[in-house]
């Protein structure tokens, strides 16, 4: 910024409120860094020197692609000439010139122009922006905003980075997914290991399901992606063991679930093992919960989704309550620590800045088996949004693997106790959110 009238030297400035950090002064002009914590769009700067006050606006840039702008020609303009100016001034054009598709007889109209993406050359982006809007040719630059869906941060919700940056990963164990298979993914590279299909009886566990409520694509890779992925997982050094006991309409057959997890227990290191089971219904199955007794007892980890059932519904004299969901369920033990995990959906309230139960997430009376939640609802991944406690599932099975991982000699209920006396409390009652949000920030 340059000063009028201000002497540099010794001044101070504040943006937003916050105190700017000076990187470079001459007599008049000050060059500051913008304090982290300004939120972005016009914010008032002001600058003190001795007893002289200047006050202005600036445009914080929030989300946006670093060196990159978008340019607007005004109608009519030559993309030739354009392109000529813009290269003279050292910018390189990334993605060409294209009509937006208005009348060019509509000269107040900013789709009568064309657009361009440019790469700033590493001039900082507010310098081209002044440079760029001083040219007669452009209608408007802008910055190569990075929008998206509104996604919930769910990793730092629940303190993902906090446990990461304490050294916990996940190392040494295996998150069994066992849901509609799971594809080769960038997030788990080198960590995908050899599974099985039970639904087409092979060695392929291909992930072909579409969600026919909406055709959202896939529901075991995100799953595993949430789990363990590199970049969006919780526990992005376990190993994942894909599993296949859905078909591509959702069907869980139990024959196929009961096989599925007889094999992720016959053929992984148990006492390493988490099993993920997102999925489930409301008729029990005893053979299931006499395998996953046995499994816990073998030091195998358990956390499978509550439920996607919604609140009992009361309306005048009529009631329902909501159906259990098994396995969630299953009570493994006398305890109420039994080693099973059963696990609820929070949703972001962004008018109340808080986390509540998600809509479709099963409570009531008859649901006394929750024992944490975690964001199960807006998860975005790879441009496509999951919400149910399928997906607060995995974020609850890798913290289990961070937890294993830090305490190789506890036993399931052990662990199970731990994670829930960590957890977030929340203004609900057990039968709706457990003990409360998954929360690994402080442990393990």
């Amino acid at each position: 910024m340059s000063l009028k009238g201000l002497y540099a030297d010794g001044a101070t400035v504040w943006v937003g409120g916050l105190k700017a950090a000076v990187r470079f002064k001459n007599e008049q002009t000050l060059v500051v860094a913008v304090p982290k914590d300004v939120q972005a769009g016009p914010q008032e700067v002001r600058v003190e020197s001795g007893r002289q006050m200047a006050v202005g606006t600036l445009e914080v840039l929030g989300g946006v692609v670093p060196g990159q702008l978008i340019v607007t020609l005004k109608p009519g303009v030559n993309r030739d000439e354009a392109t000529r100016q813009l290269q003279a001034l050292g910018y390189r054009i990334i993605a060409p010139f294209q009509a937006l598709g208005g009348n060019p007889s509509e000269k107040d109209n900013p789709c009568s122009g064309e657009l361009a993406t440019l790469d700033a050359g590493g001039k900082p982006l507010g310098q081209a922006l002044a440079e760029l809007e001083a040219l007669d040719i452009v209608y408007r630059p802008d910055p190569q905003t990075d929008w998206g869906f509104d996604a919930v941060d769910y990793l730092g919700a629940i303190g993902v980075p906090a446990a990461q940056s304490r050294g916990r990963s996940g190392k040494g164990t295996t998150i069994a997914v066992i849901d509609t298979g799971v594809n080769s993914h960038p997030d788990l590279e080198g960590r995908l290991l050899s599974g099985y299909d039970f639904v087409e009886d092979d060695a392929v566990p291909q992930d072909d399901f579409v969600n026919p409520a909406n055709q959202t694509p896939l529901h075991g890779t995100p799953i595993a992606v949430l789990a363990a992925g590199a970049k969006s997982g919780v526990a992005p050094r376990a190993q994942v063991l894909p599993i296949k006991v859905c078909g591509k309409g959702g069907q869980c057959l139990a024959s196929w679930v009961v096989k599925g997890v007889c094999y992720a227990i016959s053929n992984a290191e148990r006492k390493t093992l988490v099993l993920n089971l997102s999925l489930g219904g409301d008729t029990p199955v005893s053979v299931l919960e006499a395998i996953l007794k046995f499994a816990v007892t073998k030091n195998v980890l358990v956390v499978a989704a509550g439920g996607n059932q919604g609140p009992d519904i009361r309306d005048g004299s009529f009631f329902r309550a909501a159906p259990r969901h098994y396995p969630a369920a299953y009570s493994l033990g006398m305890k109420q620590d039994d080693g099973l995990v059963a696990v609820a959906a929070l949703g972001f309230n962004s008018n109340t800045s808080t986390w509540e139960p998600a809509p479709f997430s099963t409570r009531g009376v008859n649901i006394t088996y929750l024992d944490i939640a975690a964001p199960g609802q807006d998860i975005q991944l790879g441009g496509f949004t999951y919400q149910g406690t399928s997906f607060a599932t995995p974020l609850v099975a890798g913290g289990l693997a961070l937890w294993r991982e830090a305490n190789p000699t506890l036993t399931p209920a052990e662990i199970e106790a731990k994670l829930k006396s960590q957890a977030t409390a929340l203004p609900y009652a057990t039968n709706e959110v457990g003990k409360g949000m998954l929360n690994l920030s402080s442990q393990p």
